[in-house]
């Protein structure tokens, strides 16, 4: 995360973030990922921003089953930056879309459906 935004904007990246199948559990490669994030939002210039964690899921299962999951997920991300990073957790909003915004809806089972989008809120 780099850079300026004008005030009313809102900023996002998607991340890969991997999780082992069917549940929150963060992969290691998961948790590299978010070493990264976890250290660009420690600096002193994002430190004290807010950010929407948004949990994504790909079409596989049912919509509850994927909300929940999508959830769960966004919610092991900020423990994870919480606990890690020393981020304040009540920075980090934590939504769940479930299969509501596949990033590739050609491929709705595909893997880069299944991410993370952290969005850097206006204040």
């Amino acid at each position: 995360v780099e850079g300026t935004q004008a005030p009313a904007q809102e900023s996002s990246v998607n991340l890969i973030v991997n999780f082992e199948f069917n549940s929150a559990q963060l992969s290691n490669d998961g948790m590299i990922s978010l070493d990264a994030l976890g250290k660009a939002l420690s600096d002193p210039i994002l430190r004290n921003e807010r950010f929407r964690i948004a949990g994504h899921t790909d079409a596989v299962g049912s919509d509850s089953y994927n909300q929940k999951l999508s959830e769960a997920r966004a919610m092991a991300v900020r423990t994870y930056l919480g606990q890690h990073h020393r981020l304040d957790p009540s920075n980090l909003e934590v939504v769940g879309y479930g299969k509501t915004q596949l990033y590739d809806p050609n491929d709705p089972m595909a893997a880069i459906n299944r991410r993370v989008q952290v969005t850097k809120l206006s204040r």
